[in-house]
């Protein structure tokens, strides 16, 4: 596995735990941040893995999951 991928995913996994202890502490706020991060983290280890490249700069886990091809026929109205 391309470290890159292995840094995205170990880092998706923290921030979930993390969710978990801030959600357990009633942090709502802060656990919904962290399992969004999670979920861009692991999309991003998910998207390197698949297309070997980099996504750059991009936070959209629309975009992202449209381009590891996990999420399809999705439309924003």
């Amino acid at each position: 596995m391309r470290k890159e991928v292995e840094n995205w995913w170990k880092q998706a996994n923290r921030d979930l735990l993390s969710a978990e202890n801030a959600f357990k502490s009633k942090d709502y706020y802060v656990a919904a941040f962290l399992c969004q991060q999670s979920v861009e983290k692991g999309l991003k280890a998910l998207y390197i893995k698949k297309r070997k490249e980099s996504p750059g700069a991009v936070h959209s886990l629309i975009y992202l999951g449209k381009n590891t091809k996990i999420l399809t026929n999705f439309t924003v109205h």
